[in-house]
């Protein structure tokens, strides 16, 4: 009897022993679940960020392999999806860059330069399917990820940089074309000016010294000397005139 109710005894905290397991299982899978959720979470706003950036952005492996993009590399390139960019990545160089070097050979450097050191800033040139070059300034960083590293490359676009530099180049050219322009305008009008000032002040001087002279004279009648100081003051006036007009001509030159 007595082996009996132990068994029975033994039986129920069995029962409770793998019950409580069960929950404690359970309440382990939840956590596992949770945390799991939380990741993708991670990940999903991480992608989220990623793809919203306004700038082509790369992952690489250390085996030199394009394990990811984001929408905007697909967008700039005209690819169709993000499968495409990373299959075609290496047709979207030229076979070489401006300063002479193989493209396929000088990205695995960059990468494993990258990875070595942590980071690698560089410029390069990329092109559209049609051929249509995209200059750019590159920048690789090392990131951890799990037990290893990527290779986190972000593609800054100096097509648009290039284009206001051009923009700002073509303006200026046309602001000095403008100025010279003006600059001839004004010699011109100087010049102008100038001779129109000596041609006219010097039969003036004359006029003015000629009738100072006559009015000294003590003989003349009243009528014909109110006329010629009429004359010489005209004459004054138009002196004080061609000094405004040679001072003028000084200050533009």
């Amino acid at each position: 009897m007595h082996c009996v109710l132990q068994n029975r005894y033994e039986c129920r905290r069995l029962k409770q022993v793998v019950k409580s397991s069960k929950a404690e299982t359970t309440k382990l899978a939840g956590m596992i679940r949770i945390q799991a959720n939380d990741a993708q979470d991670e990940s999903k706003y991480t992608r989220f960020m990623l793809d919203a950036m306004p700038m082509c952005a790369m992952l690489w492996d250390k085996n030199v392999n394009l394990i990811d993009c984001n929408e905007e590399s697909v967008r700039r390139f005209d690819m169709g999806s993000k499968g495409e960019f990373i299959g075609n990545f290496f047709n979207l160089s030229p076979k070489y860059q401006p300063d002479g070097r193989l493209s396929s050979e000088t990205i695995v450097k960059n990468i494993y330069k990258a990875y070595d050191e942590g980071e690698c800033y560089f410029d390069w040139v990329h092109q559209t399917p049609d051929g249509t070059p995209v200059p750019c300034e590159m920048t690789l960083v090392r990131i951890p990820y799990k037990n290893d590293y990527l290779i986190a490359a972000y593609l800054r676009d100096l097509q648009e940089h290039k284009n206001i530099l051009a923009e700002r180049f073509r303006f200026q050219l046309e602001l000095e074309a403008s100025l010279k322009i003006e600059q001839e305008i004004n010699r011109e009008n100087n010049a102008f000016l100038s001779a129109a000032n000596r041609d006219i002040r010097a039969p003036v001087n004359f006029i003015v010294r000629l009738t100072e002279m006559m009015l000294s004279d003590d003989t003349l009648g009243d009528e014909f000397r109110d006329n010629l100081k009429k004359l010489n003051n005209a004459g004054i006036s138009l002196l004080s005139v061609t000094d405004r007009i040679a001072n003028t001509a000084m200050r533009a030159s």
